[in-house]
């Protein structure tokens, strides 16, 4: 994609929160809009762990405080959620997508409250059937990635797995690129800036990063989009060279995948305040994200970014309203946002609710 074609402005409507940053730009002109929240009874532990969508499914693995070996499966017939166990390692704040309808998790820790003491290796895929529930790992080879926790991974071309950001000794810029048929892992560039518990989504073929935590306590207000580019031949000796300068334990070099470099460019500030562990999820063309935390202050917003307008937009929640918190598990199924489990703070949630999203418009202008 050229950058001439890139737009470079944003805007964004608003409806009033105390989580907004400013008023500055934004549009009153339209109603608020209030979705409707019930309670499902099952509990659930979502803290540390996300939903991953599947035709009709939305799954999770792992998670708390201390890892886990639990999946929770929403969906199938009747819309229940099912608790069930993994014949897996446990794992709690590790990064996951999907890939060929399977479950893909890389990473993380066996407990967060000695987070940096039981990082798991990073050199492993963990893939699970969402259906079956059966477990395969595959090793990755060539520039792997160290041990990290809170980061995040997206399948960004038809084979092309994203490694990002996360936590290790401390924050995280590092990325890499990994071949899903050869298992190979190539270094492709870093972050805006070292990052931990932020989102990063898909939508519409555009990649989006949004918050997260740096250094020094800091909670990134950047809202930035991410690019892959191809590497030529003549740039990879000078990558190599760069990974080599950036990393403490650089592997050897391969010849096997083909390299990209991470390009990003940094869209106007978000409506709402900075915060780290965002629930982030997708429908259509649209970015749906909800709560999060300053760190000092936790959120239970709702807000909605159009792709195509490059628009923000609050939506009231109503009825039974989630609780604020932050590193909650969401997804959308049918007509509904589920939200899951998280933490504000103190205390582990383990519950969850369903959002009604019929009245929220499809189309580009948030009609």
């Amino acid at each position: 994609m050229s950058f001439s074609s890139i737009p470079t402005r944003s805007s964004w409507l608003v409806e009033g929160s105390d989580s907004r940053a400013s008023d500055r730009g934004s549009n009153r002109a339209s109603p608020p809009v209030a979705l409707e929240s019930s309670r499902m009874t099952t509990p659930i532990s979502c803290f540390g762990t996300g939903f991953v969508s599947f035709d009709g499914l939305l799954f999770s693995y792992g998670g708390g405080k201390k890892g886990s070996s639990i999946a929770h499966v929403y969906g199938g017939y009747g819309l229940v959620m099912k608790t069930m166990t993994v014949k897996a390692s446990p794992i709690t704040h590790h990064a996951s997508c999907s890939f060929d309808e399977l479950y893909v998790a890389h990473g993380g820790c066996r407990d967060s409250r000695h987070l940096k003491r039981t990082l798991v290796s990073a050199d492993k895929l963990l893939f699970i059937n969402p259906n079956t529930l059966a477990v395969t790992k595959r090793r990755l080879t060539g520039e792997v990635p160290p041990p990290r926790a809170l980061h995040q991974i997206l399948v960004v071309r038809k084979n092309l797995l994203l490694i990002a950001g996360g936590i290790s000794t401390g924050p995280l810029a590092d990325c890499y690129c990994v071949d899903l048929t050869t298992m190979e892992s190539t270094w492709c560039g870093n972050l805006p800036l070292p990052l931990f518990s932020f989102a990063m989504v898909s939508c519409k073929d555009r990649l989006f990063l949004l918050g997260g935590q740096t250094n020094g306590l800091v909670i990134s207000p950047g809202f930035y989009e991410l690019f892959l580019s191809d590497v030529t031949v003549e740039e990879e000796d000078s990558i190599y060279r760069t990974f080599c300068c950036t990393t403490t334990e650089p592997q050897r070099k391969t010849q096997i995948a083909p390299r990209y470099r991470l390009l990003w460019r940094r869209l106007p500030h978000t409506p709402f305040l900075p915060r780290r562990g965002i629930s982030c999820t997708t429908v259509c063309t649209q970015i749906i994200i909800f709560g999060g935390t300053s760190g000092t202050a936790y959120y239970n917003d709702l807000w909605i970014y159009s792709v195509e307008s490059e628009r923000w937009r609050e939506y009231n929640i109503y009825q039974d309203i989630p609780g604020k918190r932050f590193s909650a598990a969401i997804g959308h199924i049918m007509t509904s946002l589920v939200v899951a489990g998280g933490s504000n703070g103190l205390t582990e949630f383990h519950d969850s609710y369903l959002i009604n999203t019929t009245l929220i418009p499809l189309d580009s202008e948030h009609a």
